[in-house]
C-alpha cells in the first residue's frame, strides 16, 4: 500500500508500505526516485495521519506502538508504548488514548500531538480490557472497553460512564464495538477517498509532463 504525503515545501514522497518494510520515494520533474527502506519493523496496523505535521503509526514486530513524525527529509519516532492504545484524530491533532499498569488495575491516559512526553490522566482504577476503541462525536470523545463506556469532554473530563452487565457483554459491547469500527472506517474510506482524488491529480499532471517530454523526444528523431 502507498501513501503520498504533500508539504508546504512544495515536495511531496511517497510511503510504500510492504511487510515489515516502509520504503520512501520522491518525485521530481516528473520522476520517481527510491531514497531507501526508512523502517524494517512494522508488524500490524500501519497507518498514515494527515495532520499536520504529519504522523505514521504502526505495531512493531516487540508489540509496541509506534509514532513516527515524518518530514520531507527525515522520521523521527516520537512515541511508544507497549500499553493498549486507540488513536483518533480531530482538527488536525493526534489523540493516542492508552491503558497504563497500576498494580492490580488501569488508568486510562491521553496525550496528544500538542506534546507527545507530556499524559494526563482520565480515569483509574479500570480493570484490564482486551478491547480499546475510540471515536469523537461532536464535542465528546467515547471510549469502548469491554465492559465500559466512557463518554470524555474535549477537555478530558469524564462525563459520563454506562457499565455493562454480563447478561449485555456479548451483544451489547459487540456491536458499539462494531458501530466504533465502523465509524473508523467511514473515516478511513473518506481520507482514502480525500487522497486518492489528490493521488490521482497529481498523477495526472505528471503524465501530461511525460507525454509532453515523450512528443518533444519523438519530433527530434524524426528532425
Amino acid at each position: 500500500m502507498y501513501h503520498i504525503l504533500e508539504f508546504s515545501t512544495g515536495q511531496p514522497i511517497i510511503l510504500w508500505q510492504s511487510g515489515n518494510n516502509l520504503q520512501k520515494y520522491t518525485i521530481n520533474s516528473g520522476r520517481i526516485y527510491n531514497r531507501g527502506i526508512l523502517l524494517k519493523d512494522i508488524n500490524r496496523n500501519f497507518k498514515v495521519w494527515n495532520t499536520i505535521p504529519s504522523y505514521i503509526s504502526y505495531e512493531s514486530v516487540d508489540g509496541s506502538t509506534v509514532v513516527c513524525n515524518i518530514t520531507p527529509d527525515n522520521i523521527n519516532e516520537i512515541f511508544t508504548t507497549k500499553c493498549l492504545s486507540a488513536f483518533t484524530e480531530c482538527n488536525n491533532k493526534l489523540y493516542i488514548f492508552y491503558l497504563e499498569s497500576s498494580g492490580d488495575t488501569y488508568k486510562l491516559c491521553v496525550t496528544t500531538s500538542d506534546n507527545f512526553k507530556e499524559k494526563k490522566l482520565v480515569y483509574d482504577k479500570l480493570d484490564l480490557s482486551e478491547n480499546l476503541h475510540v471515536v469523537k462525536n461532536n464535542d465528546l470523545f467515547i471510549l469502548f472497553l469491554n465492559e465500559k463506556q466512557l463518554f470524555i469532554s474535549s477537555d478530558f473530563k469524564v462525563v459520563t460512564i454506562m457499565n455493562m452487565s454480563s447478561s449485555q457483554n456479548s451483544n451489547t459491547i459487540n456491536l458499539q464495538n462494531e458501530v466504533s469500527k465502523l465509524k473508523f472506517e467511514l473515516h478511513q474510506l473518506e481520507q482514502h477517498h480525500s487522497d486518492f482524488v489528490k493521488e490521482y491529480d497529481l498523477l495526472s499532471a505528471y503524465t501530461g509532463e511525460l507525454q509532453e517530454k515523450l512528443r518533444k523526444t519523438l519530433l527530434n528523431l524524426k528532425e
